[in-house]
């Protein structure tokens, strides 16, 4: 129950069933049956009266960080969190109240398929009725269940109300109803609950509510520092679950809330989870052993120490943790008493929860969402969503554009007139035709264009709606970086020693990571030698991750393929650096987890002994290690690419070198010097090209070539003699009208002829 849970928090409540009752149920005749049943419902519902509250934060917190990398601890939170309060206190302007904070909420109603109003499809009033709550209790207003006259209380000047404008910018009243695919939901079940409806988390406090079985009333999710990683890394997967959950019986004062004996019924279970969600703590600090909470904090000091939760509605409390005695604060919202005892929130809270909302992510930015802007729609107005292809990468000269038009005006959309081109391209036009309603949308092929390989930007703009300009332009214009490659044909070899990043190859980082670069490394022959590496040793941006990402291979004319390529690394300490290698078999637009084909870290990726104070440098041919992986599963794919991945654990340098996609399994000579055969020893990149390239003689020995450059037509318009050629070689044709030609090399009895293409 306590599983893939991120800072929740669980209240749950306890009935006790009378044992007696219930073998006297599994014993009496069959005739007795009906008065049984009768007994065992009116029990039930006494039971019900008696419900306690209890809460789980700490074992579900645990749960959940156990599995997650780089989850921050209580203590780290608190710390941050301690530091800008601090800086609140001693900053004089800030002691004064600053105004009124007002979070958007947006209820996603998810019922069984009831009429509205009826079951878990509760009502529009209903729901509003806890909006009311919640501002009665965050704001102490006088004359509600939310007053109080203790010196300490506080009117946290926080509001709630429900959101005006959704996601896309269109007008709503902040509830959404959704048809659940079960009956009942636990906890385990949280992602496939909020997935069924959810709006960004960073602009709307998100509150579900639903049917949470007999033993649950609400959880929410606990805020996070600003130095969170994981706040990043995890993305919008984190974010998804960010929000509060309610049960559908214990959501405000209205409609199912009001059953006969429900302790719950004034909506003061969602004042409770919100404060959660705002940071705030139990009184009695969430103490891991029952009943010692004396000696742990809610890190508040104007709410008094509590040895445990408290229950019911009991008259008087004192608490052992003080001497003399000291009453516990019963009536906070973040102890265990039922509803109507509830109704402090204290200074120190309201500076707790407004510090948060300043300065914690997915909470600071709710006081700039949009979500509570008036909409008001104009006559015609259309808007691009959305833009499928082309994808930032491109294996493919030719494109038709695919974008999501949406009707955001009150008339119906029956004509759009589109531009669109690439960068420096001819501008083409396409006119939409259809009907679109308010809201709808369409997803519209646009014609075809072409784009020759290099880096662009793709643009489209809308002219016109309905024959008009469009009034509001929101949305009317996208431009997007597009970057065309032509996959290269086997055999290549990339050896980084005068080319760091041959052709289409690339190199992307996370912000503050190392990066690849190339450096000198020494050789037995004492040759000029460099590799691809990370500078580990040296940087301490650890968990961030550098990208060495390949050009585009064709694999579909072959019927076996490898990926081989040598390693150099050394391990620090206990240091977990990692090396990922990841195929792409869409032009490098995706990179999926099944298609990692090699992970090594700390000591297996290790290619000699481990040294604990020494930057890492490749002396010697044992330094290295070869590795080959087998290209089988992606036989007859057209465009793919290796992203080879680094992470960093602040341990050492991590060296590559020789990455090579080729067409057979290799002999030990090619694998450490290369091949004999000029026919696969010679590659041309990039390929097609403006006029330059380079041509690469990876040949086991130094061999004097003849290159010979002839136009389609079998004229020769180019000789170079290269003698010695083991190396890159540099051509320039940049003189030449566009086309295709024809590159040969000869060397003794060898010959072999490429295509190379040219465009301006």
């Amino acid at each position: 129950m306590l599983q893939h849970y991120n800072s929740l928090s669980i209240l749950q409540k306890e009935p006790t069933l009378n044992r007696d009752a219930l073998l006297s149920w599994s014993t009496v005749p069959a005739w007795r049956s009906l008065l049984g049943l009768v007994f065992f419902l009116f029990t039930s519902l006494s039971v019900y009266a008696q419900t306690h509250r209890t809460c789980a934060t700490i074992e579900v917190n645990k749960a959940n960080k156990a599995g997650r990398v780089g989850a921050e601890s209580t203590e780290a939170f608190e710390q941050w969190l301690d530091g800008k309060i601090q800086q609140s206190k001693n900053t004089p302007q800030r002691t004064e109240a600053t105004g009124i904070y007002t979070i958007p909420v947006v209820v996603h109603i998810i019922h069984n398929g009831e009429a509205v109003g009826t079951g878990t499809n509760i009502s529009d009033s209903q729901v509003e009725s806890q909006i009311r709550i919640l501002n009665e209790d965050y704001r102490r207003k006088s004359g509600t269940r939310g007053y109080n006259t203790n010196p300490v209380g506080a009117d946290t000047e926080i509001e709630f109300r429900l959101a005006l404008t959704d996601p896309e910018g269109f007008p709503t009243k902040g509830i959404l109803r959704v048809k659940g695919s079960k009956q009942t939901w636990t906890q385990e079940e949280d992602a496939t609950l909020k997935s069924l409806s959810y709006w960004p988390s960073e602009q709307y406090l998100n509150i579900w509510v639903c049917n949470l079985g007999t033993n649950t009333l609400g959880y929410a999710q606990f805020p996070e520092s600003d130095q969170v990683s994981g706040v990043s890394a995890l993305g919008e997967e984190e974010a998804m679950l960010d929000g509060v959950v309610i049960g559908y019986k214990y959501f405000g004062d209205e409609g199912a809330v009001l059953v006969s004996g429900n302790d719950f019924r004034y909506g003061r279970t969602t004042t409770h989870e919100v404060g959660h969600f705002l940071g705030l703590r139990h009184i009695w600090g969430d103490a891991p052993i029952a009943a010692s909470g004396c000696y742990v904090d809610d890190y508040c000091s104007d709410t008094p120490n509590a040895r445990e939760a408290n229950y019911d509605c009991p008259a008087s409390d004192s608490t052992t943790c003080t001497s003399p005695k000291q009453r516990e604060m019963v009536e906070n919202y973040m102890d265990y008493t039922d509803d109507a005892c509830m109704s402090i929130f204290t200074a120190e809270q309201k500076l707790r929860m407004r510090t948060v909302l300043e300065n914690s992510p997915r909470r600071a930015s709710l006081l700039t969402s949009p979500g509570l802007e008036v909409v008001r729609l104009i006559a015609d107005n259309a808007r691009i969503v959305g833009l499928t292809d082309p994808e930032p990468y491109l294996c493919e000269n030719t494109f038709a554009p695919v974008i999501v038009l949406r009707n955001y005006g009150n008339n119906p959309l029956h004509a759009v007139k589109f531009v669109y081109q690439v960068t420096s391209g001819d501008t083409l036009s396409y006119n939409w035709t259809g009907n679109l309603a308010t809201t709808q949308i369409d997803t519209v092929t646009l014609p075809s264009l072409q784009a020759l390989p290099g880096e662009y930007a793709f643009s489209i703009r809308i002219l016109s709606s309905n024959g008009n300009a469009d009034a509001d332009t929101t949305m009317n214009t996208v431009e997007v970086p597009l970057k065309v490659l032509i996959p290269q044909e086997l055999p290549f070899w990339a050896n980084f020693d005068k080319n760091f990043l041959p052709g289409d190859w690339q190199v992307l980082s996370e912000n503050n990571a190392v990066g690849w670069t190339d450096i000198p490394v020494p050789t037995t022959s004492n040759t000029s030698n460099k590799a691809a590496y990370l500078n580990y040793y040296q940087s301490r941006n650890t968990d961030t991750q550098d990208v060495l990402l390949t050009a585009a291979y064709d694999l579909s004319t072959v019927t076996e393929a490898y990926l081989v390529f040598d390693v150099s690394y050394a391990r620090r300490g206990l240091s977990q650096d990692g090396l990922a290698v990841s195929v792409s078999t869409d032009c490098g637009n995706s990179f999926s987890r099944e298609n990692t084909l090699y992970q090594k870290t700390g000591s297996s990726l290790a290619t000699t002994t481990a040294t604990s104070s020494q930057a890492w440098s490749p002396m010697q041919e044992n330094h290295w290690r070869v590795e080959t992986i087998n290209l089988s599963r992606y036989i007859g794919q057209k465009a793919v690419r290796f992203a080879f991945t680094g992470t960093n654990d602040g341990g050492n340098n991590l060296y590559l070198d020789n990455v090579r996609v080729v067409f057979r399994k290799e002999t030990i000579e090619e694998e450490v010097n290369g091949y004999r055969n000029l026919s696969q020893a010679l590659q041309i990149f990039p390929n097609p090209n403006s006029g330059k390239f380079n041509i690469l003689f990876n040949v086991y020995e130094p061999k004097n070539v003849e290159v010979r450059i002839f136009n389609l037509i079998g004229q020769q318009v180019m000789y170079q003699s290269i003698n010695g050629a083991q190396d890159v070689y540099e051509m320039d044709l940049t003189a030449l009208p566009a086309g295709m030609y024809l590159v040969n090399a000869s060397s003794g009895k060898e010959e072999v002829t490429k295509k190379v293409v040219i465009f301006h």
